[in-house]
């Protein structure tokens, strides 16, 4: 008897464990969707909304690194020009790694820019930490494929 109760207890515990996984990829996938339609609506408020504003965070695109103030400058100078885009945006190849309330992930992105008739793929990475009950950028890296 005490076999069958530790052996559902186990069970229990990583059934708990694995919904709690699934439940927090839905959320971390959501978190890195809103904030992608956030910047192609230009609404700055909603997007920061999504990120750790912290002196560590950074953005590396195409080699070109922001990180702290610089990064948070930066952002306020780029969204006071930003004009919303029509931009549908696709990802695939997700590999999501979750540690506590710390996760990585990356992601193959296809954006086609409706008004530009412009497509960008791009391979990504984000680190997120758990803030509350909340999934929040605090790295964002992106690199555009190459032209095969």
């Amino acid at each position: 008897m005490k076999k069958l109760m530790l052996t559902l207890l186990v069970l229990t515990f990583l059934y708990s464990k694995a919904s709690s996984q699934t439940t927090d990829i839905a959320a971390i996938k959501k978190t890195i969707e809103a904030e992608k339609a956030a910047s192609d609506a230009a609404n700055y408020k909603a997007y920061l909304s999504h990120w750790v504003k912290a002196p560590y965070s950074s953005f590396l695109y195409n080699g070109i690194l922001l990180t702290g103030d610089a990064l948070w400058k930066t952002m306020d100078e780029r969204w006071a020009k930003a004009k919303a885009r029509k931009v549908n945006n696709t990802r695939s190849d997700w590999n999501i790694h979750i540690k506590g309330d710390a996760a990585y992930v990356t992601f193959n992105q296809h954006s086609e820019d409706i008004e530009k008739n412009k497509i960008t793929e791009t391979v990504e990475g984000r680190f997120l930490e758990k803030i509350g009950n909340e999934w929040k950028i605090v790295n964002m890296t992106a690199v555009t494929k190459a032209k095969q």
